[in-house]
């Protein structure tokens, strides 16, 4: 009895990976691919490409993406490289980023460094923290949750952390 297990066993694993590997992969995991492949100029030739490139600590999480598509991390991981989160959303606008000044320069907007930005006390901050997050759309808030998160589980990643969230609420992706 536990030949003719072991031969379904195998037999069950053998169709279900040919059915998985013709399996078209998620729209937004083939467009992370695309913007490496630009980036890098050099094709992607795996998980292992993608997960190096965003600083995933595992490839097996990017092997996932193919079927699931990309998490929220993961959208973060590609913005904080300059891959532009509603174009892997939605296929549309530039690929990389917002743009600064005017279209043909090719700049990545970025978050003015902590020396360029005025201090503000943490009752203002956090008023217009408030009022930020309440006039931000879907797109945004998705990006703005993960960094939200690491923020309060790692107070001391501040000084990284908030630049990215305060570019991301002004509309600009870095």
């Amino acid at each position: 009895m536990a030949t003719l297990n072991t031969m379904f066993e195998e037999k069950s694993t053998a169709r279900l990976n040919v059915l998985l590997k013709d399996r078209p992969m998620h729209p937004v995991t083939a467009r992370i691919h695309q913007a490496i492949a630009t980036m890098t100029e050099k094709p992607v030739t795996g998980p292992t490409d993608v997960s190096q490139f965003l600083g995933l600590s595992n490839s097996q999480t990017a092997k996932n993406w193919e079927t699931r598509g990309p998490s929220n991390e993961g959208l973060v991981a590609a913005a904080e490289r300059g891959i532009s989160v509603r174009w892997l959303k939605y296929g549309d606008g530039p690929m990389m980023g917002e743009s600064t000044g005017n279209a043909s320069d090719g700049a990545v907007a970025r978050a003015p460094a902590p020396h360029e930005r005025p201090s503000l006390a943490l009752p203002q901050a956090l008023e217009m923290l408030g009022q930020a997050l309440m006039a931000a759309d879907d797109l945004t808030l998705d990006q703005v949750r993960p960094l939200l998160a690491r923020l309060v589980d790692e107070p001391g990643r501040a000084p990284e952390i908030v630049p990215r969230l305060s570019a991301l609420l002004a509309g600009s992706v870095v």
